[in-house]
């Protein structure tokens, strides 16, 4: 989690949707400084911080994970990959758990309420983190939010369907990140 007293702004990272540019951004031009120890006090960030996140299409997230960790997957295949979800820390892909874990898990409550202020889909990242920054009174910048750290402009990514040979990946995904298409109005 980014956040800055002097601002009171908090940013909710969730793994796979560029959060580590929104950290390193905020970190260069406002000297916010991004820590681990959220869970400890985050009740009282969201009552008192103006809190975003990031979500993104989970059936594009999961096509981006695997392409960020190809590396790590020792040649499984992108079907192999979504087959085998649920069953990913068996078989010993570093951290790979905690990153696919549904996105509503890191800003909802049990009953699917939305706990930060705004959530922000990454299709319209860079507006939003403009916004953010003119409302929150952030010292003028001479650019805005870079356009080279948004990774859904990348033409490997643009297009996640390709990916997606069989109905049962898609039907798969869609059962994995359920609650997270539901809640975010995301579709295939």
């Amino acid at each position: 989690m980014l956040k800055s007293i002097r601002y009171k702004i908090a940013f909710f990272d969730i793994p796979g949707n560029n959060g580590e540019n929104i950290n390193e951004f905020f970190e260069e031009n406002f000297k916010i400084k991004s820590e681990d120890n959220y869970p400890f006090y985050k009740e009282y960030i969201y009552k008192f911080f103006y809190s975003f996140s990031i979500v993104r299409n989970p059936f594009d997230r999961l096509v981006s994970i695997y392409n960020d960790n190809k590396k790590d997957l020792k040649g499984l295949s992108f079907e192999d990959f979504c087959v085998n979800l649920d069953k990913l820390q068996e078989k010993g892909i570093r951290n790979l758990e905690h990153i696919i874990k549904p996105q509503y898990i890191r800003i909802c409550n049990n009953d699917g309420l939305i706990l930060v202020n705004n959530v922000i889909r990454y299709e319209k990242i860079k507006d939003h983190i403009n916004i953010i920054m003119g409302t929150h009174k952030m010292k003028k910048l001479k650019s805005k939010f870079p356009e080279y750290k948004i990774h859904f402009e990348n033409p490997i990514i643009t297009n996640y369907q390709k990916y997606y040979k069989t109905e049962e990946q898609i039907e798969i995904v869609r059962n994995f990140y359920k609650r997270d298409l539901d809640i975010f109005g995301y579709k295939y």
